[in-house]
């Protein structure tokens, strides 16, 4: 007798593939592809979300900082790299 197990999202029966890459690559909970690709987007839309104003990133900061320009160093062997 074959165990079958349900997608934790929409109930439908997992496949043997999807049982394979839900042991492989599992979220905690057995998801079907579709719900699984779903999760993914709504997890990859939601960090999307959290960076997309980038407040107080330190790489924001240097960027929209022009007098770092100003003070970088001209020594004659980092010009000599770059021409």
């Amino acid at each position: 007798m074959m165990n079958s197990y349900l997608c934790a999202e929409c109930s439908t029966e997992l496949s043997k593939w999807e049982m394979f890459l839900n042991k492989k690559y599992g979220l905690g909970k057995l998801y079907c592809e579709w719900c699984n690709t779903k999760k993914e987007r709504e997890a990859i839309n939601s960090l999307v979300e959290s960076e997309k104003s980038m407040t107080n990133d330190y790489t924001r900061e240097l960027t929209a900082t022009p007098t770092l320009l100003d003070t970088r160093d001209n020594i004659k062997e980092d010009l000599d790299e770059v021409g």
